[in-house]
């Protein structure tokens, strides 16, 4: 008897791994994986996963990819709900803090591979990376900044808009308790 291998796993970005072939609808997400992503791993800005597609040809095995890195983000204190009630003049104005996130900055599909969902796949596995380290280092949540096309994805996830983001537009976020509770339910 022997096991079968699944047919896709995640696995880091290395030197050596051919993203040469990968194609998706959005050009800026072919040119970050193609010239940009070993850089950022190299450069530690960011961590860089591949998906794998264990029945095709090496040279044409890049399935999706999603990258990973620490962000901070200033935002008004009142976000957490438990701003300060003291009777000082400056209590009339809210206080902005720096908050530690982990921002989901690019996430993608080849146009070969659509419908397999691989999307999700990528989706849950970035949700479980994040889950984990989330128990190592403090930080309000998983964070991206969804296309209009991509955000009903997102949403499936539990992804919220983000408004206290000083840029908001289409920035969504996913809190670190409902990403703990998301891994945990995949991984039961």
């Amino acid at each position: 008897m022997s096991i079968s291998q699944p047919r896709y796993h995640l696995e880091p970005l290395t030197e050596g791994r051919d993203t040469s072939a990968f194609k998706c609808e959005e050009n800026d997400l072919n040119e970050y994986l193609h010239t940009d992503a070993w850089q950022d791993v190299q450069k530690h800005i960011a961590n860089v996963f591949v998906v794998i597609d264990s029945e095709c040809a090496t040279s044409r095995n890049v399935a999706g990819y999603f990258a990973l890195r620490a962000h901070a983000l200033s935002i008004e204190e009142t976000f957490f709900g438990d701003a300060s009630s003291s009777d000082d003049a400056e209590a009339h104005y809210p206080l902005e803090i720096e908050v530690p996130l982990v921002e989901l900055m690019w996430l993608a599909r080849d146009q070969s591979w659509k419908g397999e969902s691989v999307g999700v796949f990528l989706m849950v596995s970035a949700i479980e990376i994040v889950a984990q380290v989330s128990y190592l280092v403090g930080f309000i949540g998983l964070y991206l900044n969804a296309t209009s096309a991509s955000a009903p994805f997102y949403e499936k996830f539990g992804l919220k808009p983000f408004p206290e983001h000083p840029h908001f537009d289409r920035h969504y976020i996913l809190s670190t308790s409902a990403l703990r509770a998301l891994a945990n339910a995949t991984l039961d």
